[in-house]
């Protein structure tokens, strides 16, 4: 089987970053994208909601209405393989960083286990642990 994004060495393919499966031909990111429910458990609350993944490039994603904030509250990830890492970041003055986790794939990502933490510009933070399932 032919590398497609990637170079052979002995039988196995290694891919280029940013690609992943046997003959490096699945963008990586393209498991992550798509409209997703999310419940988080966070110390201040509960609450469920919905959020847009889009691409920003071949390991990079944009997540809309991230915590349920609203539309216009986009948070960064990067993805490598089944982890989803939000890099410290400060959006609308609030800071947020946590990482992901696939917990059920195939070719997608089906559901993704998340944990969060967001810190507001008064020293008040607040730890979310989150299950994220793919919207049909």
């Amino acid at each position: 089987m032919p590398c497609v994004f990637g170079t052979c060495e002995q039988v196995y393919c290694i891919c280029l970053t940013g690609y992943e499966g046997d003959s490096c031909h699945i963008r990586t990111v393209d498991r992550y994208l798509g409209q997703w429910k999310a419940l988080d458990s966070c110390e201040t609350t509960v609450w469920g909601y919905s959020l847009q993944i889009n691409s920003k490039t071949l390991t990079q994603v944009n997540m809309e209405n991230f915590g349920g904030f609203g539309t216009s509250f986009s948070v960064t990830g990067h993805v490598f393989r089944d982890t989803l890492s939000i890099l410290q970041q400060t959006v609308q003055g609030i800071r947020v960083y946590g990482k992901g986790t696939v917990t059920k794939s195939d070719s997608l990502a089906r559901e993704l286990f998340v944990f969060f933490t967001l810190a507001d510009e008064w020293g008040n933070t607040d730890t979310c642990r989150c299950w994220w399932q793919r919207s049909p």
